[in-house]
């Protein structure tokens, strides 16, 4: 049995640090310019994975030292073949990792200003195609599950919470955004039937109906909806929500 099972996407991910990218700031908005057609030059370039499925997999490993599993999906392809070797190098456990030989892996390049201001371009290539059909659910044994984004399928959500009572495991949610679009209506009932849900505050708003601003409201109204829930606010720190609390 592994201590966490985490499921999301897999992304290789390249970062790319330029000076020759511009800053301009107005009304509020920061933006990254460069003459169209022009060779620009990189000073520094990182090869990293990425996606949800697999940093909160490393994360639980690297931090924690719990025994991991990631249920992700990959191309048949030398992005690919690096998410699975990072991931063995950080001792979590790829068995449960689907192939696509048709398909191609999730590609993020991650465009780093002089400030360190980053701009993303991302490819989700096959990572928010987990097949449950193909998840060997006998063999998914765990204390805990870990869901981030599953690119809105709450099929396979309502799969895995199912699942996971059967075991009486425990299930964090890290919800993106496919799925925070889908509104509180459609959301709440899960909500209701896991243990922890983690939003930074604009996600958080999204979720509520509510101001970014209005903290206050976001706090009353996750209490309502969720037994736990985690706010993280950048800088600020995060607040513990419980039904019960803050």
């Amino acid at each position: 049995m592994f201590d966490v099972i985490t499921f999301g996407s897999a992304t290789r991910d390249v970062f790319l640090r330029s000076k020759a990218m511009e800053l301009h700031r107005e009304h509020g908005l920061v933006e990254a310019c460069f003459v169209f057609g022009a060779k620009l030059n990189v000073e520094e370039i990182i090869l990293e994975t990425g996606g949800g499925g697999t940093n909160n997999a490393v994360t639980f490993s690297r931090m924690a030292k719990m025994r991991t599993a990631v249920v992700t999906k990959i191309g048949a392809d030398s992005p690919g073949e690096d998410i699975i070797k990072a991931l063995k190098k950080e001792r979590v456990a790829t068995e449960f990792v689907q192939h696509d030989s048709r398909g191609t892996t999730g590609y993020s390049s991650i465009i780093l200003s002089g400030n360190a201001e980053r701009t993303i371009l991302t490819y989700r290539g096959v990572s928010s195609e987990i097949d449950a059909a193909r998840i060997p659910w006998q063999k998914l044994k765990a204390k805990l599950f870990h869901v981030s984004s599953l690119g809105g399928d709450l099929a396979l959500f309502d799969r895995i919470i199912v699942h996971a009572r059967r075991l009486g495991a425990k299930v964090y949610w890290n919800p993106g955004l496919n799925e925070l679009t889908r509104g509180v209506s459609v959301l709440a009932p899960f909500l209701k039937r896991i243990d922890l849900v983690s939003l930074n505050r604009d996600e958080a708003a999204l979720l509520t109906n509510k101001k970014t601003a209005d903290l206050r409201g976001i706090i009353k109204s996750m209490r309502r909806l969720a037994a736990d829930s985690i706010i993280t606010d950048g800088e600020k720190g995060a607040y513990a929500v419980s039904s019960k609390s803050v």
